[in-house]
């Protein structure tokens, strides 16, 4: 209604009372004041009003498509496709070889979908407020948009057939963005410029070990017997992780010092004793030195290693000096040779032992021309073959020799705490103070040997009854020679 002046609306009145009025389809006259008549709606042409519905359904599926397309897409890993690609089967091979290159212009198709989302999303209020009153069309667009436009389409293509429907969609997502990129080309260029084009950084050591022992642990949670089935075991992530180690790691990280090297001078005599002492310290390759007058102690002079499987043909008989013997030279390494490289040179040079030193260059000199290794070289200590190996499977590797020490140290230790406890209740009843640390593994040994009869002690007797081989178990020994072992062990007083 259109308010009026008091003058006016008495004329106005005076007209309507002498039959004159207002002809004008925009408003009417009622009570002296002008009103504006209500537009009556008019029925749309079938033809139009099919095409507004077409066109909301039409804005309905580019948007959902879009935003689906968009969730799906850009949330698949490129590595894990790459993966599924390499070890996949033939039908994930087939999808992730589509699915890459799209996903490889990662700019390109962001701005695609999004362009696709955005003019679906402006367009649709447009065709609805041809259909519906304006508040309307505007809670049914948002309404529209929210369901289904982001939510369901996201929840679908995000889903466990991700892989599937991107690949299916994948042709209709190269024809869009071969049709939009006029538009979108400049746009994906200008963020690979900024943002750089490359969003993937590969893993380093830490993070493929991180991810290894990652799996290993979900793999151990599993509930499901066919994952744990699958699932990778804790050998096998060792494994990984020390091959992924050995690549940082150096020869003075796993090498064995001079100090702790069994090695003989090379004037040593191979005689049966020799021999025996060898074959005592279980090792296959043994470092031989020149004495150095000047210092008696001084076992860095290396001339070579002899291969202990070799001494099986020495006649004993005639003993021979080692240096007779053909003594076979090592490699000689920096402690900054990485274990890797390291490895690679044991199997090229077709040896399992390197000397550490600081200058390798001279000690290879002079191994070479049958010198000792000189001081200046600073001999640090050795490593083998065993040993980078023990580093890639992160665990010491044992042999029959390395076991059975393992095995008497283990009964060395079990009889010593016998013994103590034995002399310590003695003592009580006899009403002696028990003071610590009365008895030592020699002390033991030598009591053990005279109620023995001088025989050896109980390894002997272990050795002759049989041995297990396996870390931690007991000896192979019949119930009444151990019964009676106890009794002797046991029997006296003293």
């Amino acid at each position: 209604m259109i308010e009026v002046s008091a003058d006016v609306s008495a004329a106005v009145k005076l007209l309507q009372e002498n039959g004159y009025g207002v002809i004008s389809p925009m408003m009417t006259l009622k009570d002296g004041n002008f009103v504006v008549a209500e537009e009556e709606g008019e029925a749309l042409p079938s033809s139009e009003l099919y095409l507004y519905i077409g066109g909301v359904v039409a804005c309905m599926l580019t948007a959902a498509l879009a935003a689906g397309l968009t969730m799906g897409l850009l949330s698949i890993d490129p590595l894990k496709l790459a993966i599924k690609q390499k070890c996949g089967t033939e039908e994930e091979k087939r999808m992730a070889a589509s699915i890459l290159p799209i996903l490889s212009q990662h700019h390109l198709l962001l701005v695609t979908l999004l362009l696709m989302n955005a003019a679906a999303n402006e367009a649709l209020p447009l065709f609805l407020d041809e259909l519906v009153p304006s508040y309307m069309a505007i809670v049914l667009s948002v309404t529209i948009v929210l369901f289904f436009g982001e939510i369901f389409p996201s929840a679908i293509f995000t889903g466990p057939k991700q892989l599937r429907y991107a690949y299916l969609l994948s042709p209709v997502v190269r024809f869009l963005m071969l049709v939009l990129r006029p538009v979108t080309y400049p746009i994906a260029k200008g963020l690979d410029y900024l943002l750089g084009h490359e969003h993937e950084t590969p893993f380093n050591r830490k993070e493929l070990t991180a991810l290894v022992q990652i799996q290993y642990e979900e793999g151990s949670r599993s509930t499901s017997p066919g994952r744990k089935r699958s699932a990778i075991n804790y050998d096998e992530v060792q494994i990984i992780s020390g091959a992924l180690t050995i690549t940082t790691s150096v020869a003075s990280d796993a090498m064995v010092s001079m100090s702790k090297v069994y090695s003989i001078p090379e004037t040593t005599m191979m005689d049966s004793d020799m021999m025996v002492e060898i074959c005592a310290v279980g090792h296959s390759r043994i470092p031989v030195y020149r004495s150095d007058p000047s210092d008696p102690t001084n076992r860095s002079l290396l001339t070579g290693f002899i291969l202990t499987k070799k001494l099986v043909a020495l006649d004993t008989s005639h003993p021979r000096p080692v240096s007779s013997l053909m003594l076979r030279s090592p490699l000689c390494v920096r402690p900054t040779r990485v274990l890797a490289d390291l490895l690679n040179d044991f199997q090229e040079a077709s040896t399992h032992l390197a000397i550490v030193c600081m200058e390798p260059e001279i000690a290879s000199e002079c191994l070479a021309k049958d010198l000792p290794i000189p001081k200046e070289c600073k001999v640090l200590g050795i490593i083998t073959m065993e040993d980078i190996i023990e580093e890639l499977l992160q665990e010491e590797i044992l042999d029959e020799t390395d076991r059975f020490e393992a095995s008497a140290l283990k009964r060395a230790k079990r009889v010593v705490r016998r013994w103590k406890s034995m002399v310590r209740q003695r003592r009580l009843a006899r009403g002696e103070e028990v003071t610590g640390g009365m008895l030592s593994v020699r002390d033991v040994v030598n009591a053990a040997r005279e109620r023995e009869g001088g025989r050896g002690g109980e390894e002997e007797g272990d050795e002759e009854k049989g041995y297990k081989g396996e870390e931690g178990k007991e000896p192979l020994i019949d119930k009444k020679e151990k019964k009676k072992k106890k009794k002797k062990w046991y029997g006296s007083k003293g």
